[in-house]
């Protein structure tokens, strides 16, 4: 597994620095993070959580060991998947069949009525 240690070390961000409308969103900002930390970051809308997470690239990082797993994986697509073959062949018969096409789409049923007299139907 992929484990980047973010660290930052008094980062500030400002937007619209030049402009009578800037933002501070972060103010010297330290933050170490160790392997089997969990950290959970809180604050309003607009206080700069998105602006702290970007800054220590963790969304790269977990995308990366995504993909990187997923390249490992024996079983990628669903078509070459043992299991999955054996199912259609005892059950389903076929890619696209009527009862493949009955138990593996979704239906759409409108229930909007319901909810027209507020929540619940009160």
């Amino acid at each position: 597994m992929l484990f980047i240690n973010p660290t930052l070390n008094k980062v500030n961000k400002t937007y619209n620095k030049y402009s009578k409308l800037k933002k501070h969103v972060l103010h010297d900002i330290s933050l170490e993070i160790n392997k089997n930390d969990f950290v959970c970051v809180m604050g309003s809308s607009g206080s700069g959580k998105t602006t702290l997470l970007n800054m220590l690239k963790t969304k790269e990082a977990r995308i990366g060991g995504l993909y990187s797993t997923d390249e490992k994986m024996v079983k990628r697509v669903s078509y070459k998947n043992p299991e999955i073959k054996k199912i259609y062949e005892e059950f389903f018969k076929e890619p696209n069949s009527d009862i493949a096409h009955k138990y593996l789409h979704t239906t759409y049923t409108d229930k909007s009525e319901i909810l027209k007299g507020g929540a619940c139907g009160e």
